[in-house]
């Protein structure tokens, strides 16, 4: 591994000790809530292992910024 590539793993590591399981938890905890929150909305369909497909090319979610909110 070059100095370089060791140096910036460092980095990420240092970084990522900062971070408390608990609030990694609850984000995770958030996020599931708002994609809860827009399936009920019907804004998107939840569907196991991605087998949807409305015969698009391509499949789009579009939402507001503040509908994200996540502070």
């Amino acid at each position: 591994m070059s100095k370089r590539v060791a140096g910036l793993l460092q980095e990420d590591i240092e970084y990522l000790n900062q971070i408390s399981a608990d609030d990694i938890h609850e984000a995770q905890e958030k996020i599931i809530e708002i994609l809860r929150d827009m399936e009920a909305n019907g804004d998107i369909i939840a569907v196991p292992n991605g087998t949807y497909t409305d015969g698009e090319s391509e499949n789009k979610i579009e939402v507001d910024d503040d509908e994200l909110d996540l502070s």
